[in-house]
């Protein structure tokens, strides 16, 4: 019979792809529960108690799918892909089972989804249209929403989450909630001002550097002529300047 079931999960595992992240999980608790029926049922024989494969299977499956089940829940892609191949798995083993020895014997009611409940998060703000809602699990499983007319509505487990409001890479507002019914959130997040354009930030920049110096020295020389020793040697500067001018006016002529 192990050997049976092992072929049975055998043929699954080829389709799994190591780097999706919960197709991962999935192959490592199905290569569990491999070893662990070869490891209870791997005599000679190759007969094992029917009693035996129920228990590992109800044990180690059963119990493996509810975690990543409950973990992925919100990825509609990924608890379709979980369900659909421990279904498959169960139902071999079934058909086999009711072949070989009469009876099936695992019961697949369990193979289902957790229960949901409706969640409604409101932004008390208006937002940048390119801003996007990211829902956390405790798991750091996340899933990224569309918020429309400032909400998101969608369905959790019963758990702790994080919804955070992100746009351009920048978080603007952040909150921790936990989910055991229907509810609803508000977040407010802190105002969004559109990112300036560089040239126009440089421009005003100079504008701002080059105003102060040529204030500070208009301001220099109308100090110097209230100093009445320093206004001669103003005056002083002033004429030799003009004597040069003329010079050189003069030789021009």
């Amino acid at each position: 019979m192990h050997y049976i079931i092992s072929r049975i999960i055998n043929r699954y595992l080829g389709e799994l792809n190591d780097d999706i992240e919960y197709e991962k999980e999935l192959r490592n608790l199905l290569d569990s529960l491999r070893d662990e029926i070869w490891e209870s049922c791997g005599d000679s024989t190759g007969l094992c108690s029917k009693q035996v494969v129920r228990e590992i299977v109800n044990r180690s499956l059963k119990s493996g799918f509810e975690i990543i089940i409950t973990k992925y829940s919100a990825m509609e892609e990924a608890k379709s892909r979980i369900i659909d191949i421990v279904k498959k798995i169960v139902e071999g083993i079934n058909e086999y089972t009711k072949t070989a020895i009469g009876e099936e014997l695992i019961n697949t009611s369990w193979i289902t989804t957790p229960s949901t409940y409706k969640v409604k998060i409101v932004i008390k703000r208006e937002i940048d249209p390119e801003a996007r809602l990211e829902i956390i699990n405790e798991a750091g499983i996340k899933i990224v929403l569309e918020p429309k007319h400032r909400e998101v509505k969608t369905e959790l487990t019963k758990g702790s989450y994080v919804a955070r409001l992100v746009s351009r890479g920048v978080v603007y507002a952040q909150k921790r909630f936990d989910i055991d019914r229907n509810t609803e959130i508000e977040i407010t997040p802190r105002e969004h001002r559109p990112a300036q354009n560089n040239m126009a930030k440089l421009k005003r920049k100079t504008r701002r550097l080059k105003a102060p110096s040529i204030g500070y020295g208009l301001a220099t020389i109308a100090l110097g002529f209230r100093d009445p020793s320093t206004r001669i040697v103003y005056i002083s500067i002033m004429l030799l300047i003009a004597s040069i001018a003329l010079q050189i006016i003069a030789r021009i002529r």
